[in-house]
């Protein structure tokens, strides 16, 4: 996810900078999904997992609100 995020920063086309962020918020949220399992399937404790998530949340909410600036 970082890395697609520095991609998206190399880009020329605010276009192309969008669609990476996009595609870099897609992999958060697939990255949930797993964290989910791992907990669901006790392979994450709670306690690690509950921060994980929390800030999984807010990166996700960051790359939300850099989608919105370019699209003004």
């Amino acid at each position: 996810m970082t890395m697609k995020i520095a991609e998206a920063c190399g880009r020329d086309l605010t276009a192309d900078y969008v669609a990476s962020l996009k595609q870099s918020r897609g992999l958060a949220t697939e990255l949930e999904y797993q964290l989910l399992l791992a907990r669901d399937l006790r392979l994450l404790p709670e306690e690690v997992y509950d921060p994980l998530q929390a800030d999984l949340i807010e990166v996700r909410k960051m790359l939300t609100g850099l989608i919105r600036l370019q699209q003004i």
